[in-house]
This record gives structure tokens, C-alpha cells and sequence, in this order.
């Protein structure tokens, strides 16, 4: 529980603080992005933590925004659905995809470039601040995530 809070929000939490002061002090303002997840407005079992912490940061992603508006600096979140990536590789196999794929309405899984093209968005569009982003070919328009396999629990690292 600790380890994914300290990472996807404390983290980000601090970072922004810290790029907040620097864009403030060089007074042009300037972008905050921050990676959340659907997991932060609808999850699945086994989940929990990670959920939590995706939920908080779509918050801190808001409440910053409204905070350091005045200082012209901008605080917006992608939040992806399934996009398969270099740490979630199982993701790739045939198997998984005939697992998720039915949950699509757009009946795949989203790029990266995707994602980097609504961050791109983001980042242009000066009128936009507070903002979650939703990417996720429709999955959670519908509601219907798939049942997920209880996780093996972590093995030690004492």
C-alpha cells in the first residue's frame, strides 16, 4: 500500500511542487502533465492501492490547478486505459487480447502515441487546466471491465 502511494501520488505530489516554484519564479508559468489511470474513476478487484492512488492523484490534479492558476501554471492528467507498454507485456499475448478486446467498444487497445498525442493536447490548449483525460477506446463509457484472476502475492523483499 505505502509503496504505491510514495510512488503515483506522494511523488508526483512533490515533483509538481517543485516544478511549480520554478515555473512561477521564471514567471512565464508553464504545464504540469500528470500520468494517472482509469483506475482513479472505475477499477476492478485486486486493485485497491493502485486505484486509490490513481483517485487521489486525479484530485491533487484538480486542486492544483485551481491553486496555482494565478501563476499561470496549468495542471492537467492523462488517465489511459489498456496500452500495452515495456511493463506490461503480458498484455501482448494473444490470450490477453481476447480477453480485453470485447470490454473496447473501439475493439483494441490504445499506443502510446495515442496517449503522447492527448499529452501534446494538453500541453497546447492554454484554456484547458483541472482537466483528467480519458483515454480508453470506450471501456469505461461501458462499464464492463473483465473479471481479473486473483494476483500471487509479492514475494518478500526482506
Amino acid at each position: 500500500w505505502m509503496d504505491t502511494i510514495q510512488v503515483n501520488l506522494n511523488a508526483p505530489y512533490q515533483l509538481s511542487k517543485l516544478a511549480h516554484a520554478r515555473m512561477k519564479r521564471n514567471g512565464k508559468g508553464g504545464v504540469i502533465i500528470n500520468n494517472s489511470s482509469i483506475h482513479g474513476s472505475i477499477s476492478v478487484e485486486y486493485m485497491t492501492a493502485y486505484a486509490t492512488s490513481k483517485a487521489g492523484m486525479d484530485r491533487m490534479t484538480a486542486g492544483l490547478a485551481l491553486e496555482w492558476a494565478n501563476d499561470n501554471v496549468r495542471v492537467n492528467a492523462v488517465a489511459p486505459g489498456i496500452v500495452p507498454v515495456e511493463r506490461t507485456a503480458m498484455l501482448h499475448t494473444q490470450e490477453m487480447k481476447d480477453l480485453w478486446h470485447p470490454h473496447l467498444p473501439v475493439g483494441r487497445m490504445g499506443t502510446v502515441e495515442e496517449v503522447a498525442h492527448a499529452v501534446k493536447y494538453l500541453c497546447e490548449n492554454e484554456w484547458t487546466t483541472g482537466t483528467v483525460l480519458t483515454l480508453d477506446g470506450g471501456m469505461t463509457a461501458r462499464s464492463n471491465m473483465p473479471i481479473r484472476p486473483k494476483p500471487s502475492p509479492p514475494l518478500s523483499s526482506k
